[in-house]
């Protein structure tokens, strides 16, 4: 899949669309220790060399006998319903291979397989992205690898200056770096900070603004609330109103009296 389509299928217009489409998950590229059994649904990670592979249920099926780098003995690895992964690798190639183990089948059942070059094992952390299935983990993160290595110069920052330097925030660039790059999990949430105070900071200056635009209608026709006849229904309740139910009344009142629109939302407790 080229760039361009992989830019369609996410709806992205720019270099900085594709950076802010966040992974989901990461998962710990550490190898696995093989000397301790395996709990159920327990994720593994090997890197090792091919030294047979099996194919049954005509093909959908592949065992893989794996001589680990951190192990003295072989491990055997299933693969099911991914055929094509016959032709990619053969006996003596390493990979590395992630999984899960599964009681039921008392097999290490393999998820993914990666070349050792590939960009996805180059740090500690490995990012799991969500994308249309036409587009491979692979391909987006070599397209982001891309962008911050050859394009980073059209990266702008959103952030005025002082906001920036009065919460020491990361360039947009360096953050994008610590969010796709990962090398620990602090150096995730270093990044991460600026991208949650934009978004933060966004969604408060979109409040504020409809709000003002909403101050800005002025009613044509409404009808002034005559209070007296408000104090009297709170007088006759059978229970006293609360200090916060009295305020609530009392500015939902001057709301209805003014020439403004009231946008207001009234929250009380079960029961009230």
């Amino acid at each position: 899949m080229t760039n361009k389509e992989i830019y369609f299928k996410l709806s992205a217009e720019s270099d900085e669309d594709i950076l802010e489409h966040f992974p989901k998950r990461y998962d710990d590229n550490s190898l696995s220790d093989l000397s301790v059994p395996f709990t159920n649904f327990q994720k593994f990670v090997v890197f090792g060399k091919i030294e047979n592979m099996t194919s049954i249920m005509y093909g959908n099926l592949i065992y893989f006998d794996v001589k680990p780098v951190n192990s003295n003995y072989r491990v055997k690895l299933a693969l099911y319903n991914q055929p094509f992964y016959k032709n990619v690798y053969k006996k003596g190639d390493e990979a590395y291979f992630y999984g899960t183990y599964k009681e039921k089948r008392h097999a290490m059942m393999i998820t993914l397989i990666l070349k050792p070059n590939s960009l996805l094992v180059s740090n500690r952390y490995k990012p799991y992205y969500n994308l249309p299935k036409e587009v491979s983990q692979t391909q987006f993160y070599k397209l982001v690898n891309d962008i911050l290595k050859d394009r980073n110069m059209y990266i702008n920052e959103v952030l005025p200056r002082h906001l920036r330097e009065k919460y020491r925030f990361l360039s947009r660039y360096d953050s994008f770096k610590r969010v796709h790059l990962a090398s620990s999990i602090e150096s995730i949430n270093e990044g991460l900070r600026l991208f949650k105070y934009e978004e933060c900071l966004k969604y408060c200056l979109k409040s504020l603004a409809l709000k003002k635009e909403i101050s800005d209608i002025k009613k044509e026709n409404y009808k002034k609330i005559d209070t007296l006849k408000i104090n009297e229904f709170v007088k006759s309740l059978p229970y006293k109103l609360t200090k916060d139910q009295v305020v609530a009344i009392r500015e939902i009142v001057n709301d209805m009296n003014s020439s403004s629109n009231m946008n207001r939302l009234l929250e009380g407790d079960v029961g009230t």
